[in-house]
């Protein structure tokens, strides 16, 4: 009989459900545990120490219920591919219902009909010690509402028939699938937590337990035993052999043992489509137990997964087993913390629930980033993905820069300015002007401008310079500042620093020198930072191009000289600067970079650095960048295995993951996301439109210039909508 809720009485904050047949409980939503970021085994060691403490009188079940979602917040940039695609949530549930020392059944109802007050208060205290019990180890429970208790046993006035395999409701078809019994080799979380992922919604997992005295347990151990000793095959009876010295330690260790069921309840609209999804997932949890699809018994199953009622078909299980046979283990999102909704980047767990990925996270202390992995992976996808998201909050600015042009296509999408250096063309950049930034200290203006002049007297294949060299171009800085020039500029800098070392090459970045016109001041170089784009993106393919590294090298250290300048005034803005193919931007201004990564972390601002080797990041054996740099999206693993392990402190279990990355052009890729010392694995799911707004490569950048020669007047956007919809 399906137990029908007679009542509601609230008990020091619980909403305590009495059903007609004389049973109280009270339900929770509790937290899972993300076996990817969370501390598992401590949780599994208080899970179980609550499991032992627990009233043999409560009849416990922890219920997950996977729920197919599209309804992301509007908030959030990708909310609408995200809803395209579909994403999940998982909803987990625990119910309490007090089994022992019931009256009779005809007192009970005369209790409930004059005054609806149940005069024993021993049940909801057993009830209320239960959920304590759970806060006391850390569980954080939320109460359900008076509103939810109701929907909890709200049959929608149906008539419910059983047939052979179902129960019809008259607008769903339900069908149960039982674990016949235990696996035979020892399982963890991971295992059970694995087969818990496949199961599609609408459906839910229940896992009901009661704890078994030990006379109790003794007796039907023993019996169960006997059985399995009785079978007149050798395997049989070794294994009763085996399970006897098993029982055996478990009590001494105390042990305590439970009658637990476990039961998978599937809806579909239809017998057919109820058929089709009962065989996929049995397919799945066979694999890691015997399991039967529920003929006969499909509604007392279904009857003994719901709230109010007994237990069906029980097996016995131990307390560490049975903490891992309950369905709060998972590979999916448990919270994102404090994070701005406007400006994360929404990305799919392993499980098809959603991680937000906010560069600013209250939670990190360093806020730049790495996008490691060979060519073809995804990373110029996650990286425009990452900054589209980002410009959705007014208060963040963008600089990019790259060599191979990567980036003109989202410029003009997104309302950028793009800056093409060459060595015909003033870059537009007075690294001098941190001098009139009344608010930066001497120290701050001292360090970027002689990180900036450094770069511009370097020798080719000259990836450091020496301390004195470093200490007499600071010299020299120190005296400049001091004079409180009127017009500073790079001109003015060199007339004034005759004992500036190797003046000969810093010659050559002035007035009369080869690349005069570099740093020539302009009109655009009146400075107003103000009036620049949010996203900004210095294209150095054509330097790269001309093979100039001279050239390209003081373009990238103006570059990271202006961008270090509007950390000093950002007025609120948080600025990041994205740089790929970073190979040839760090070798050239390795310490400009480290100086850089170093006061964003000061200032609070992002450095994203992209490339395919991890290697690219350590120059001369220094690895200041990876080290400034705690969040990582690794999508490969380069050069030695080891080293690399260690490179980013990564287990064993991460490499693993690492190595099992797949990706589809066009569809998804996957990558390892290591943050606040964790890591993660994460699936980049694109819709149609995002993929050709976002792919950088040349066959689809060729489809896209076709395209629009073909149908003069198009614009980009439009023409990148038309090839989505093909």
């Amino acid at each position: 009989m399906l137990p029908v809720l007679s009542h509601i009485e609230e008990y020091q904050g619980l909403n305590i459900w009495i059903t007609t047949d004389g049973i109280c409980g009270v339900g929770f939503k509790i937290g899972s545990c993300d076996i990817e970021t969370q501390d598992s085994e401590d949780f599994g060691i208080r899970l179980v120490q609550v499991l032992r403490q627990i009233d043999p009188r409560i009849l416990g079940r922890i219920k997950m219920e996977p729920l197919q979602c599209k309804d992301l917040e509007t908030e959030y940039p990708r909310s609408a591919a995200v809803n395209s695609l579909g994403f999940k949530r998982k909803n987990i549930f625990l119910y309490f219902d007090f089994t022992g020392g019931f009256k009779a059944l005809a007192e009970i109802k005369n209790t409930i009909f004059q005054d609806k007050k149940t005069t024993d208060p021993a049940q909801f205290r057993a009830l209320l010690q239960a959920k304590a019990l759970f806060e006391q180890f850390g569980f954080r429970l939320e109460t359900l509402s008076n509103d939810d208790v109701f929907k909890l046993f709200d049959r929608e006035h149906s008539t419910w028939v059983r047939t052979e395999r179902s129960v019809e409701t008259g607008t769903k078809s339900i069908g149960v699938i039982r674990l016949l019994k235990q696996p035979l080799e020892p399982f963890s979380e991971y295992d059970w937590g694995y087969v818990l992922d496949k199961i599609s919604a609408p459906s839910f997992v229940n896992v009901s337990f009661r704890k078994m005295d030990e006379a109790k347990a003794k007796l039907l151990l023993a019996r169960r035993l006997k059985q399995t000793k009785s079978g007149k095959d050798i395997t049989s009876q070794l294994q009763g052999d085996s399970t006897e010295d098993l029982i055996v330690k478990n009590f001494q260790s105390g042990t305590q043992f439970f009658e637990i069921e476990i039961l998978v309840v599937v809806e579909r609209p239809s017998q057919t489509e109820l058929s089709s999804a009962l065989s996929e997932i049995i397919s799945e949890m066979s694999l890691f137990s015997d399991c039967v699809i529920e003929t006969f018994g499909v509604a007392q199953s279904l009857v003994a997964a719901l709230p109010g009622s007994e237990q069906h078909v029980t097996l016995i299980e131990g307390d560490q087993a049975l903490s891992n046979f309950l369905p709060i283990w998972s590979k999916g999102e448990t919270t994102n913390g404090i994070i701005s909704k406007e400006r994360a980047l929404s990305l799919f767990r392993q499980d098809q629930t959603l991680h937000h990925f906010d560069l600013f996270n209250p939670a990190f202390n360093v806020f730049n980033t790495l996008v490691i992995g060979t060519s073809g992976k995804g990373k110029s996808v996650l990286t425009g993905l990452l900054s589209s998201s980002l410009l959705q909050d007014p208060r963040v600015t963008i600089i990019k820069l790259d060599v191979g042009g990567s980036h003109s296509k989202e410029c003009e999408l997104f309302g950028g300015q793009e800056f093409q250096l060459n060595l015909d063309k003033p870059s537009g950049i007075n690294p001098f002007l941190v001098l009139s930034i009344e608010s930066a200290s001497d120290n701050d203006k001292l360090g970027i401008l002689s990180k900036f002049l450094a770069s511009l007297i370097q020798e080719q294949g000259e990836l450091t310079l020496s301390k004195r060299l470093r200490a007499e171009i600071e010299n020299s800085v120190r005296l400049y500042v001091d004079s409180k020039p009127t017009d500073p500029s790079l001109d003015d800098f060199y007339n004034f620093a005759s004992d500036f070392p190797r003046r000969e090459l810093l010659k050559r970045w002035v007035r009369g020198g080869v690349y005069e016109s570099a740093f020539e001041l302009t009109d655009a170089n009146d400075c107003n930072l103000e009036s620049l784009a949010r996203l900004r993106y210095y294209n150095f393919s054509q330097i790269f191009q001309a093979a100039d590294p001279e050239f390209a090298q003081a373009g990238i250290a103006a570059v990271l000289a202006q961008f270090n300048i509007e950390m000093l005034r950002s007025n609120g803005q948080r600025l990041v600067l994205v740089c790929d193919e970073t190979p040839f931007f760090i070798k050239s201004c390795f310490d400009f970079f480290k100086f850089s990564t170093a006061n964003v972390r000061k200032y609070g601002h992002a450095v994203v650095l992209i490339s395919q080797l991890s290697t690219d990041f350590i120059v001369g054996g220094d690895t200041g960048i990876i080290e400034n740099s705690p969040q990582r999206f690794i999508f490969s693993i380069d050069g030695d295995e080891t080293q690399f392990k260690e490179r980013f402190n990564l287990k064993e279990r991460d490499i693993g993951e690492i190595k099992s990355l797949r990706s589809i052009v066009g569809s998804f890729s996957e990558v390892l996301l290591q943050a606040s010392e964790t890591t993660r694995k994460l699936n980049i799911k694109v819709t149609p439109e995002e993929y050709w707004r976002l792919t950088t490569s040349r066959v689809d950048k060729e489809k896209l210039i076709d395209l629009m020669k073909a149908v003069p007047g198009l614009s980009l956007r439009e023409a990148v909508a038309c090839l989505a919809a093909i």
